[in-house]
């Protein structure tokens, strides 16, 4: 007889609790909810969440990995540099990587996004892609938003209000 697999509720178990449990089935995932728009468009500020799971293989760039901050907090990014004992990530909305962090501060591996209902699997064509193209274009997007879009966008509101 074979056992379901259920998913647990993050907010009802602590990191400590979910990793005794993976220790028993590694399998075993657990859902977390999101806050904030680093990652935008993939997830959105309120309401969606990611599905986790340990991470048991070797790490590659592009991997959305969740990951606790010297401060305690779990950031949900995308790992953008890999070297022997670290890692850096960078957000998909952000303008710069994050600190570089040692491999133990990592998680898990997210497996599959819930966004507005619907629920994406981050490991399909289309979403490795769309992590490439992130991360390839993310000077680009960085240059052409704070060096042309702000300073345009200030210059209209001068101009609308008349100084």
């Amino acid at each position: 007889m074979s056992r379901k697999k259920e998913t647990i509720v993050y907010e009802k178990l602590t990191l400590e609790q979910w990793r005794e449990l993976t220790a028993q089935d590694p399998e075993m995932p657990v859902n977390s909810s999101t806050s904030g728009i680093s990652m935008f468009p993939l997830l959105r500020s309120k309401g969606d969440s990611v599905r986790l799971i340990p991470y048991r293989r070797e790490m590659k760039i592009g991997d959305i990995i969740m990951f606790i901050r010297s401060d305690g907090r779990e950031i949900v990014h995308r790992l953008c540099w890999i070297g022997e004992d670290t890692v850096q990530t960078i957000g998909d909305n952000c303008d710069r990587r994050d600190a570089i962090i040692p491999r133990s501060s990592v998680v898990g591996l997210v497996t599959h996004v819930c966004n507005r209902g619907h629920l994406i699997h981050v490991d399909s064509g289309f979403w490795v892609f769309y992590g490439k193209f992130m991360m390839w274009s993310n000077p680009f997007r960085m240059f052409i938003r704070n060096k042309l879009y702000r300073p345009l966008r200030r210059l209209a509101r001068r101009i609308i209000k008349g100084k």
